[in-house]
């Protein structure tokens, strides 16, 4: 009988590799759908945005930090282009009336935009008053600051407030000169002021700055005279890395960091975080702090000059940028 029930178990093995069969795998209730990712994960999608600017620090800015959270920008060249988008970033635009979909706006004044829209305000009328407390605390200044001023007209407000400047005792005007044949005016007041009794060439705009740092060199004076000016360019910053001796600050906006600030808050504006309107304030490059980058080892003159800017760096860093920028991992 042991016998028989054996050659029947052997034969019903048999069969079944012979058939095919065998035993279904228990059903694993635990499997789970890949989750999404990125900007899937935030938005649902991919996120369109449009970038409306003639400014090249600026939309260095925003393309830098697209980069680095994952965004591709699309440049269109009226704001008849952008209401396609999921987000518009937009530079002294002249109108953003028709704009429908959410918009952030870099301005220098009032300008008006639509509920849909955030404002990043620079107040340029500050500009002036933050670029001669440079030139009145720089390094190697006491009091008074012997000072050549450059302006861009006769009697306009900074040569105004370098005047009373000189009649607080804060100051000493050792000459001034227009913008009309700018550099050969420089030339000339430092051919005729001696050495020793100058501490600084005040410029109104980049523009003169440049000047004002050309007659310098060509002048080769062996005392610590610098230019300090009002607005900020990367001609400014490109004068402090070849001599930065002679090219001391320059004081204005920083459109490399409020466009990527301006990009960061469209991007929290998009996932419905609380976003206002953010107001910056006239930013000084110094040229020790440059120097010092280049030193370290970077030598991007635009990365250094949004690097440099800590405080328009720091805002709007909510919990979903952090989460796209570890994400794509820049």
């Amino acid at each position: 009988m042991k016998k028989t029930l054996g050659l029947l178990l052997a034969t019903i093995l048999l069969a079944c590799a012979f058939t095919g069969c065998y035993a279904l795998p228990a059903e694993d209730n635990n499997v789970q759908e890949p989750q999404t990712r990125g900007m899937q994960r935030i938005f649902g999608k991919d996120v369109t945005v449009a970038l409306l600017a003639d400014s090249e620090a600026f939309e260095h800015g925003v393309l830098t930090q697209a980069e680095s959270l994952g965004v591709t920008i699309s440049k269109v060249s009226s704001a008849a282009q952008a209401n396609g988008f999921d987000l518009v970033i937009a530079y002294k635009p002249d109108s953003v009336a028709d704009i429908t979909v959410p918009l952030i706006v870099y301005t220098e004044g009032e300008d008006n935009v639509p509920d849909n829209g955030r404002k990043i305000i620079y107040n340029k009328n500050e500009e002036q008053d933050a670029a001669l407390e440079v030139m009145r605390t720089f390094v190697s200044h006491e009091a008074p600051v012997r000072m050549l001023g450059v302006f861009a007209g006769e009697h306009g407000e900074a040569q105004i407030a370098c005047q009373m400047m000189e009649d607080e005792g804060k100051a000493q005007i050792k000459g001034t000169c227009t913008d009309l044949n700018a550099g050969e005016q420089i030339t000339k007041l430092l051919d005729e002021i001696p050495v020793g009794v100058l501490d600084t060439i005040f410029t109104e705009n980049g523009e003169l700055a440049m000047e004002a740092y050309g007659a310098l060199k060509a002048a080769e004076r062996n005392d610590a005279v610098e230019v300090i000016t009002m607005g900020l360019d990367i001609e400014l910053v490109r004068a402090m890395v070849e001599n930065h001796f002679l090219m001391g600050a320059a004081t204005g906006a920083n459109e490399w960091s409020s466009g990527a600030l301006a990009l960061r808050m469209g991007l929290s504006l998009l996932s419905q975080e609380r976003v206002g309107d953010y107001e910056i304030k006239p930013f000084t490059v110094y040229s020790d702090e440059v120097i010092a980058a280049t030193k370290a080892g970077e030598d991007d003159i635009e990365s250094i000059i949004m690097k440099l800017d800590g405080e328009v760096n720091d805002v709007y860093w909510t919990d979903n940028i952090r989460y796209l920028a570890d994400h794509y991992g820049k």
